[in-house]
């Protein structure tokens, strides 16, 4: 089977990146952040991440695997109009997997990812001037919450900050890059995220990371009410 997963997104790191910061992610995933089955860490996911570091730190194995991506971008911009070029068929996938299914830009706030759990139904952009920001019950700003940063994975933790209807803001001790894709399950809601920031803060003498994400596909435990904030 052809492993459609991005092996850039799997080592979190832009497809123009030099060797070097492929390697030191690759260090970082697998020592710092106990991805290594050695550290406890799951053995499916070391092996996707060790086959993502053996085709990008070689010359030749990178230049196909790009010429792969090109191409699939190129099935993404047929799936804007709802087809596939070669079938005819819908074609749609997994915002944090990538695991393709035959809903495509039908999917509903019901509908998850066979593999992964993650909703596939496109989050709202939404204008807050709008009546949108009485859109959910008020929820407590600090929940506690996990994320996953590949999948299978074992959970990473963090605490959420501020929530709203198109991203959220939490605080973990893990270092996170900014354009990650997560997955996010929270009492409050269950989403896939973009990471757009991450700055280290200090509280209490202990060091830790604020994360703030945007929502590509949400579902939230209750809707209706008032909205606890605006923030991302």
């Amino acid at each position: 089977m052809v492993n459609r997963r991005n092996f850039y997104r799997i080592l979190h790191v832009e497809q123009d990146a030099p060797v070097e910061i492929i390697r030191s992610s690759y260090r970082t995933l697998m020592q710092r952040l106990r991805m290594h089955p050695d550290l406890g860490g799951d053995q499916a996911q070391a092996a996707l991440i060790n086959e993502a570091y053996a085709v990008l730190t070689d010359a030749s194995s990178r230049a196909a695997y790009d010429e792969s991506l090109r191409q699939r971008e190129i099935h993404k911009a047929a799936n804007m109009a709802g087809t596939s070029y070669e079938s005819g068929s819908t074609v749609a996938a997994c915002f944090f997997c990538d695991l393709t299914h035959g809903l495509g830009a039908q999917t509903t706030g019901h509908d998850d990812c066979g593999r992964c759990g993650s909703p596939l139904f496109p989050a709202r952009r939404v204008d807050w001037q709008s009546e949108d920001q009485r859109g959910i019950r008020r929820i407590p700003r600090r929940q506690r919450l996990m994320f996953y940063t590949a999948w299978p994975q074992s959970p990473l933790l963090g605490r959420s900050r501020d929530i709203s209807l198109s991203g959220m803001l939490f605080a973990t001790r893990e270092s996170v890059p900014v354009g990650a894709v997560l997955k996010i399950e929270s009492r409050a809601c269950t989403a896939v995220a973009r990471v757009s920031n991450c700055r280290e803060s200090w509280r209490f003498f202990s060091a830790q990371n604020l994360v703030g994400v945007e929502f590509l596909s949400v579902r939230f435990a209750t809707m209706r009410g008032g909205f606890v904030s605006t923030r991302t």
